[in-house]
């Protein structure tokens, strides 16, 4: 931190850090809007192919005359909806932080400002959390209940390594809300003195 001639220099290197910073939200933002959207328009287990009136799944009927499976629809919302409706609401949280981030990279909204890539960032690290909780449910749609075991193995496996991951990102999140704290107070003190 520097003072020269009435003005206050926090960082020299403070419009590299910036774009950089910018350059990877913006790549990141892509690459997870991309996936998202595919998730949605090809969710785990497929669609169903044709009307279907006589299905079942673990003994359950799923389709029937009264409630068929129609054509185009997906074959998890049907089978596990629970999981299907959570992956759905986490997929499109991720869809929606992404192309807002990707939205104010793009839009000409003045973001060379630290606070604000640094709130960019916080969503990005939020959007990383849902990420995470979609993989979970999506993993929970797709392995195999034929051994009730190993079933819930596989389930505990895949809970514990999303446990691990959300409250890493929250780590991470509150790291840059501290750090960010950290340079306001900076540099209103600079202001001051």
């Amino acid at each position: 931190m520097e003072k020269r001639e009435g003005k206050v220099k926090i960082c020299c290197n403070s419009g590299t850090w910036v774009e950089e910073k910018r350059g990877m939200l913006m790549v990141v933002a892509t690459m997870i809007s991309t996936m998202t959207f595919q998730a949605t328009i090809s969710p785990p287990g497929g669609f169903w192919q044709e009307m279907n009136t006589n299905s079942t799944f673990d003994g359950a009927i799923i389709c029937n005359v009264t409630n068929p499976c129609v054509a185009g629809t997906a074959v998890s919302s049907y089978i596990h909806t629970d999981y299907f409706n959570n992956f759905q609401t986490y997929n499109a949280i991720c869809f929606l932080f992404s192309l807002s981030i990707t939205l104010l990279l793009i839009s000409g909204f003045p973001l060379r400002k630290r606070v604000l890539v640094w709130l960019l960032s916080i969503v990005m690290c939020l959007t990383l959390a849902f990420l995470a909780l979609t993989f979970s449910e999506g993993a929970k749609m797709v392995v195999p209940k034929s051994v009730d075991s190993e079933y819930t193995t596989a389930i505990r496996i895949v809970s514990s390594v999303t446990l691990f991951w959300v409250p890493l990102l929250g780590l991470v999140a509150l790291y840059n809300v501290i750090r960010l704290l950290i340079w306001l107070v900076k540099l209103l003190w600079a202001c001051g003195a």
